[in-house]
């Protein structure tokens, strides 16, 4: 019996969990950078860019939707046992309380250290997190393809989140390298670098756990189809670890430029290439009805 590839869920929800994912990621990573970073204004600009991506990926599902207006009403009926509207929620409520920590800090400068600030800021950096995981919740419901029901794949969705979080965050400090001293500069880089690097490093070895198991020949077969994209997933991260260790090495801010750039696109390759796989790349058995 051939392996059957789904096609409920095409580029356009694969375009939807990478921005949520990315948007996670990203502002999670903005949060720490206004908390411990020495430049404020780039962590206040990620969390800005967080909340705004994950809207532009919540109108990619509103996009493959065949009946958007009717069915986004239905989106929220069913909280007690649907992950897409549980993941509808909690995403809304990270919208609405990362914008409210993020923008304010735009026209006050005291915003961010203010109490307030902060238990919004808390808030949202959780519900962050928990909409980095719950991508791989979603497809813990889908029994048919085996692969999405691994165990690792939450821990796995959290980890691709701030992967690409990490990336974005260091293209998003190139405009800044100006802006600020040297040091400042290296600073916030190694602090971005040691983050990312235990960041891809746990999402190795989720991905190790997810490509070892072998509970059943479904599960087998489909990873075989999923071997390329996830290989070349692994080799752009060890490729990302390898400069974000030269960049601390080095230190220098003429350096940090190219390799920000170089990490950052490096690292959202890799989790686009990760979401399409797992997503379009799920595979199963057809149902077989004797005759």
């Amino acid at each position: 019996m051939a392996l059957e590839r789904q096609t409920t869920w095409g580029r356009l929800i694969v375009l939807d969990i990478f921005l949520g994912g990315t948007g996670a990621g990203v502002f999670v990573i903005g949060f720490v950078l206004s908390a411990l970073g020495p430049v404020k204004d780039l962590g206040m600009v990620c969390t800005f860019v967080g909340p705004i991506l994950l809207i532009f990926g919540l109108f990619c599902l509103l996009a493959d939707l065949l009946a958007p207006i009717k069915r986004c009403r239905r989106l929220l009926a069913g909280l007690s046992t649907s992950w897409i509207s549980r993941g509808v929620l909690i995403q809304l409520l990270f919208v609405i309380l990362g914008l409210g920590y993020a923008l304010p800090g735009f026209w006050f400068p005291w915003w961010l250290t203010s109490g307030l600030a902060a238990a919004i800021g808390t808030v949202a950096f959780s519900l962050a997190l928990v909409t980095a995981a719950y991508h791989g919740l979603l497809f813990g419901g889908a029994k048919a393809i085996p692969i999405w029901a691994s165990p690792m794949l939450p821990m796995l969705s959290l980890f691709v989140a701030l992967c690409t979080g990490v990336g974005l965050a260091l293209l998003i400090s190139v405009p800044f390298a100006g802006l600020h001293t040297e040091r400042e500069s290296r600073e916030t880089f190694n602090l971005l670098a040691i983050f990312g690097t235990v960041s891809i490093l746990i999402e190795l070895i989720s991905l190790a756990f997810l490509a070892s198991a072998r509970p059943g020949v479904t599960y087998s077969e489909s990873l075989s189809k999923l071997k390329f994209p996830l290989t070349v997933t692994a080799v752009l991260s060890l490729l990302s670890v390898a400069l974000l260790a030269f960049g601390i090495t080095v230190g220098q801010a003429v350096y940090l430029f190219w390799i920000s750039s170089a990490c950052g696109i490096l690292l959202l390759a890799a989790g686009y290439i990760m979401r399409s796989a797992i997503i379009s790349g799920g595979y199963r058995y057809p149902l077989q009805i004797p005759v």
